[in-house]
């Protein structure tokens, strides 16, 4: 059943100018057959229209989807980068650490060898104290001044005793939390490679998806190239031999085509040419 490009565009739901521009992609503009004012599609014009119209939507929907994916591709390489920086900043972290535990640890060293030489002062003064109880046997009136001198002498010693045992315990806090401090970044940064490595797969996946659409819509133009020429070679052969026939039963008639046909050409080769 024929019909005017009107009535095909409100059946497709779409615009008379999408209508027209199938016609002229198909190359229709001059084939067309007039009636009063108007243009009438025939049944094969109008199936053509159609599944140009079709293609048109198909190639521009494509288009629109590998542009998403280009879209997130790069958003993923740029998490994929942040994540990689956060990465770098945590590994400088550690090592600013690792240089605090190592200035601790110096200060530890220090503090024992203050500690040796404390103990070391200590034994001195428990010989200088015997050497002091030894004169005090002879000496009943040095003896009672050197016991008190002793006595002193064990107080400091204590005193030195509990001084070295806090170092002790503050070089076990500080190993202790060292210590919790590498656990902290081991986690962190095994967390950061695994989220990189996802990434990583996220990125591969959409790539592949990318090739793949852009495989199928180069198959799909090329199918439809050829499914257009082929149309278009079986259309242009059938006009030929109408043509033909026409001339040998009436030359008059065939004189009023021609000038039918350099009317359409005018009309629709002129809007070819505006576009």
């Amino acid at each position: 059943m024929e019909m005017t490009i009107k009535q095909l565009a409100g059946e497709l739901n779409v615009s008379k100018s999408t209508v027209s521009r199938a016609i002229v992609q198909l190359g229709f503009q001059n084939k067309l057959r007039r009636a009063g004012n108007k243009y009438l599609l025939s049944e094969m014009q109008i199936s053509l229209i159609k599944q140009q119209i079709s293609k048109n939507d198909t190639e521009k929907t494509l288009q629109e989807e590998a542009k998403s994916y280009h879209a997130t591709e790069k958003s993923l390489q740029g998490e994929a980068e942040s994540l990689h920086t956060t990465g770098k900043a945590l590994q400088r972290g550690a090592e600013s650490h690792h240089a605090t535990e190592k200035s601790l640890q110096g200060e530890a060293e220090s503090l024992h060898t203050t500690g040796k030489t404390l103990q070391g002062e200590a034994e001195s003064h428990h010989a200088t104290e015997k050497s002091l109880q030894g004169e005090a046997e002879s000496h009943h009136a040095a003896e009672k001044t050197l016991h008190g001198e002793a006595e002193s002498h064990h107080a400091a010693e204590k005193t030195l005793h509990g001084e070295a045992e806090s170092h002790h315990a503050t070089e076990k806090s500080l190993q202790g939390e060292d210590k919790t401090v590498n656990v902290f970044f081991q986690e962190q940064l095994s967390i950061l490679n695994e989220q990189l490595s996802i990434k990583d797969h996220q990125i591969q996946i959409l790539q592949e998806q990318i090739s793949q659409l852009t495989t199928a819509m180069e198959s799909m133009a090329t199918a439809l190239t050829a499914a257009q020429a082929l149309h278009a070679g079986t259309i242009q052969k059938q006009l030929t031999q109408q043509n033909s026939t026409i001339e040998e039963a009436d030359p008059e008639e065939s004189e009023q085509q021609k000038k039918k046909k350099g009317f359409f050409s005018r009309i629709f080769g002129s809007k070819t040419v505006s576009k």
